[in-house]
């Protein structure tokens, strides 16, 4: 049996926002025949040293730390070396073909034990640009992560990402072997609901899923909804996703005219998508297109259309060019609450209308971006990598 060793620097729990990607990376492997174990980071110091979860083995690094964020590196720097220290030692003796780098964090433990003891090494990068939410004042060190992931990439023998975005970044860089295995849902409903689904007459509800903080675009569609309700009073909005402390007195101002018609379900894992989903007519995300998101594909995108449900979305990472080849979503400007509104109140008017989309939504899910086709390219990848010279 062949084994993979996945370096992650979370605690791997379902409610975490990469779960899914590891978690469905993981599964495909024991699927196909690999033994597999997730070297995690257990920043609460509360989940068991060592488990196994639906074949999965997990080892965790016990050691309380809180995400950076927005904050920068410093708060944590101490922490995360010593999470590295963990790795190194725990990797030196473990018997294993792959190791698996997920994200930044992990990249040196892994490429150096990986070079090392001659292993296959493979790095999952699943956003385009990391660390560009940091304060200005660590720019030169979000620089250095911006050389030490161009000159380190060519170094794996495989480099796994999410969007084209990326492809286009790391064919740059020169990386020898480069496949997109992008995270999408492992399920979908089915063109039969989706005809069923999206009736005339009925109330409308619309969904926003996901963390709610400041500057993510929340102002502006609580004020474009505030502004249907005047002329669509039996629309509702629901609000899935946890309030940022920090942004908590902000939201209750912004959300207080339209609260009676507006549900906030704090936070959920990704168990309950489905039924989430399910309740909405038609979903919305936001993200400022010259910040950080810019280059994002958010899987928020590929959720909404495998449940059927048409998205507005602002014009960021691949959307636009999804969306010329299979017309699902509309695409605005999420600086203007007047944008916002006039997509809003286009798809609440017309319940044709948001069939066609989902319809088309369900195309794009069904013939490129299920994680059936994923799995089978990641499978693929592996066993090129293991069939080339070194790989026994």
């Amino acid at each position: 049996m062949k084994r993979v060793g996945m370096l992650f620097s979370c605690s791997f729990q379902p409610y975490q926002g990469r779960y899914r990607r590891v978690y469905l990376e993981a599964q495909s492997l024991l699927d196909a025949g690999y033994g597999v174990t997730i070297f995690a980071w257990d920043r609460d110091s509360k989940y068991p040293e060592e488990e196994t979860r639906d074949g999965i083995r997990i080892r965790r690094y016990r050691r309380g730390s809180r995400f950076t964020g927005t904050s920068g590196p410093i708060v944590n720097l101490h922490h995360h070396a010593a999470f590295d220290q963990w790795l190194v030692r725990s990797l030196a003796h473990e018997p294993l073909d792959v190791i698996h780098c997920f994200n930044l964090d992990t990249i040196v433990p892994g490429l150096l034990v990986s070079k090392v003891r001659r292993k296959k090494a493979v790095l999952d990068l699943c956003e385009p640009d990391y660390y560009f939410n940091w304060p200005a004042a660590f720019a030169p060190v979000r620089a250095a992560t911006q050389v030490l992931e161009r000159v380190a990439s060519p170094l794996f023998d495989c480099v796994t990402v999410h969007n084209l975005y990326q492809l286009r970044k790391f064919r740059a860089f020169r990386v020898r072997r480069l496949e997109q295995i992008a995270s999408v849902p492992d399920s979908w409903v089915s063109q039969a609901t989706v005809e069923k689904k999206h009736t005339p007459g009925a109330e409308v509800t619309i969904g926003r899923v996901g963390t709610i903080f400041e500057n993510n675009g929340i102002e502006e569609l609580l004020d474009a909804f505030a502004r249907l309700r005047r002329t669509h009073p039996r629309v509702k909005l629901l609000l899935a996703g946890k309030v940022l402390d920090s942004f908590r007195t902000t939201f209750e101002r912004c959300v207080a005219p339209v609260r009676d018609a507006c549900e906030v379900t704090g936070e959920f894992d990704t168990s309950q998508l489905p039924d989430l989903y399910r309740r909405l007519d038609f979903s919305i995300s936001l993200n400022r297109r010259e910040s950080v998101y810019r280059n994002i594909t958010p899987t928020k995108f590929f959720d909404s259309l495998a449940y059927g449900v048409p998205i507005i979305s602002s014009d960021i990472g691949d959307l636009r060019s999804l969306n010329e080849r299979y017309p699902c979503a509309l695409l605005v400007d999420e600086t203007s609450p007047e944008s916002i509104l006039a997509a809003m109140s286009a798809l609440a008017d017309h319940a044709e209308a948001r069939r066609g989309l989902a319809l088309n939504g369900i195309r794009l899910i069904q013939e490129e971006y299920n994680w059936g086709l994923m799995s089978k390219r990641l499978v693929e990848a592996y066993e090129r990598l293991l069939s080339r010279p070194g790989g026994d």
